[in-house]
């Protein structure tokens, strides 16, 4: 035989030996620390593994994520409803106050002009002064 292929095949014994070796000692490491193989291979693929191997599903997470994400948008949502309503009642109330005094300047305008005296003059300009 020549030295060529006694080489090559000693070579390809080594690399075989390797390969194997390397195989083997990844998957000794693994049920070492207690993966399944399905756990292996969401690990590798992207997946999430604890350290006392209990394996969590992605989706799971995601559904969390979007739920505290609508639980987020409905507590905004009514903060702004909240808002709204108050800023409604505000103006109401301002409206409201605007109409009384209003009412209230009208009515001692008319008393002044019925009975010009002092008395009804400061109502009526005390009154009128709020507007």
């Amino acid at each position: 035989m020549s030295w060529l292929k006694i080489f090559s095949a000693v070579l390809a014994a080594n690399l075989a030996t390797i390969i194997i070796g390397s195989i083997l000692s990844f998957y000794l490491t693994m049920a070492f620390l207690n993966l399944s193989f399905s756990q292996i291979q969401d690990m590798v693929l992207g997946g999430h593994v604890t350290m006392n191997g209990a394996a969590t599903e992605i989706a799971e997470e995601q559904k969390e994520d979007l739920a505290v994400i609508k639980e987020r948008q409905e507590k905004r949502l009514r903060e702004l409803r909240k808002q709204a309503r108050d800023a409604r009642l505000e103006r109401e109330r301002e409206a409201n106050a605007r109409r009384i005094n209003q009412e209230t300047c009208s009515f001692w305008r008319k008393e002044y002009r019925e009975s010009p005296n002092p008395k009804n003059k400061a109502y009526m300009e005390s009154a009128c002064s709020r507007l």
